[in-house]
């Protein structure tokens, strides 16, 4: 199952020369929670913005570069997410998909639940996440923090 995690301001920016545009220790705090001791993919960029692979997960990087296992150790390189998100959308583990918008935005139809940190106020970017119809969705739960909200949805049960 493929959860996708994000945090956002009011206008869906997501960040600023490949970082968030804001500080907020609190979502950094629940995304680790979320996340400790279960897959996370992530594309070229995010990674490189972290700067390394993030403890006691699964690291998985989309990229073409085919020696970033060598380069990053504890890092494994998707080299076609499409076929990964096929092969996977239906797994049992819960997959936490992390970013850049280029990876949301592929990986957005597959997802079974959204975790959307909705981030107080409208900054200053250079990136978006992608527009997303939030209609196929219903809210699982709200929390509230100081400077975001935490809502999670899941993605409705089609009657087909």
């Amino acid at each position: 199952m493929f959860t996708l995690i994000v945090a956002m301001d009011e206008e869906r920016n997501i960040g600023k020369n490949g970082w968030m545009p804001w500080h907020l220790p609190d979502d950094l705090k629940q995304f680790k929670a979320r996340t400790l001791n279960h897959t996370i993919v992530m594309g070229k960029t995010t990674f490189a913005a972290i700067g390394k692979p993030l403890p006691k997960r699964r690291n998985l990087v989309v990229t073409h570069d085919l020696s970033i296992e060598e380069k990053y150790p504890g890092v494994e390189g998707v080299f076609d997410f499409q076929e990964y998100l096929k092969r996977n959308w239906n797994t049992p583990e819960e997959i936490f998909i992390c970013g850049g918008s280029r990876i949301y935005a592929q990986a957005l139809p597959y997802c079974h639940k959204l975790v959307i940190s909705w981030v107080d106020g409208v900054f200053e970017a250079d990136t978006k996440f992608p527009a997303f119809d939030e209609s196929e969705f219903e809210v699982e739960s709200i929390e509230k923090h100081e400077g975001f909200t935490v809502k999670t949805l899941r993605r409705k049960v089609s009657d087909a």
